[in-house]
Formats: C-alpha cells, structure tokens, sequence
C-alpha cells in the first residue's frame, strides 16, 4: 500500500501542469486586455510584434477622413501634410510606427 501511495505522489508530482502559455497567445490582444492593460499599450505591443516579425503594417489615422471625392481627398492630404510639416507637435499616428527606408525624404528634414 505504502508502495502504491508513493508512486501516485511521485506520478502527481511529475505530470506536467499544461496551464502554460505560449508568447503568440500572452501578447494576444484578448489575453492583454484581460490583463488589463490599455488600449495604447495593447497597440504599441502589436505593433512591436509586427516589427520584430518584419511584417509591415500601415495603421490609418482615426482622426483623418476620407470622403469619397478624389479631389477634395487629395486636397485635404495636401493640406493636412503641408500643416503635419508646419506643426511638428501635431500627432500623425507615425509614432513607433518604424519603415526602414534606404532613401532619404521631405520627412527626414
């Protein structure tokens, strides 16, 4: 009896607990948000993992609409790009957002 006993501790005591999580499923938004962590945390994360993945992402600014109309869309990124360069503290949604480009631009000034 004593025998059975010890093996049935040694065998509880070895079994793996598979409560484990990989990194794919703990950076996931749904496990973040559970964590409760922010939103701009949860988005920073993905985009960090896109970035070590080398996937590139193009996330489009929430604050900037498209009416359907080609001119007055293309005037208003005109004029949106020509007040992004006159005020550097207004927020392009360009931040940790990396691209890796071998050519300099009109962004770099």
């Amino acid at each position: 009896m004593k025998k059975l006993l010890l093996f049935g501790l040694v065998a509880m005591i070895a079994a793996p607990a598979f409560a484990g999580m990989d990194v794919k499923e703990s950076t996931s938004p749904e496990t973040l948000r559970n964590g409760n962590y922010s939103e701009e945390a949860i988005r920073l994360i993905q985009l960090n993992k896109a970035y070590a993945n080398a996937v590139p992402i193009n996330l489009p600014d929430p604050n900037h609409y498209k009416i359907g109309n080609k001119f007055f869309d293309t005037t208003s990124d005109v004029l949106r790009e020509i007040f992004i360069y006159i005020d550097p503290s207004y927020d392009d949604n360009k931040f940790f957002v990396r691209d890796l480009r071998f050519k300099t631009g009109y962004e770099d000034i």
